[in-house]
């Protein structure tokens, strides 16, 4: 119960994190990493959730790095990375899909708005795709991790 709300107080701090700053610390996500293992360990699935988190982390690497070298633009930033990978020994195999398609979706819908109020949205506007991976990490292990 204690590592449980340590988990969400985290995914909370890296949200709020992103939205301010536009950056997530490595010692936040190295901490979220951490207690990934830790409760993979315990429920049994260690392996399973470390090969998704590099899997997961590997994929967000390789859409870095392609598109870059298609657009010259760092359209997708190193915390992110990190932060799926984390997110992916956290979660496992089957919940993983969930977090990016809620993260990704709550990503555009937060890039309307943003348009919608008259500011400047081009493809070098830094969104906070971590935030929402967070906030929808916590949602997903509130509803079906921990009922």
């Amino acid at each position: 119960m204690i590592i449980d709300a340590l988990i969400l107080s985290l995914l909370i701090s890296l949200a709020f994190f992103d939205f301010k700053e536009r950056r997530l610390p490595n010692g936040l996500v190295l901490l979220l990493f951490c207690l990934g293992i830790y409760t993979a360990w315990q429920d049994a699935t260690l392996i399973s959730n470390l090969i998704t988190g590099l899997v997961v982390g590997g994929l967000f690497y390789f859409l870095k790095l392609y598109y870059h070298s298609r657009k010259n633009i760092d359209a997708l930033g190193l915390g992110d990375v990190k932060l799926i990978g984390a997110i992916g020994v956290l979660v496992g195999f089957l919940y993983v899909p969930l977090v990016i398609f809620l993260g990704s979706a709550a990503t555009l819908f937060y890039a309307f708005v943003y348009k919608l109020r008259g500011n400047n949205l081009t493809p070098m506007t830094r969104l906070p795709l971590g935030a929402f991976l967070a906030l929808s990490t916590g949602i997903i292990l509130v509803v079906y991790k921990y009922t």
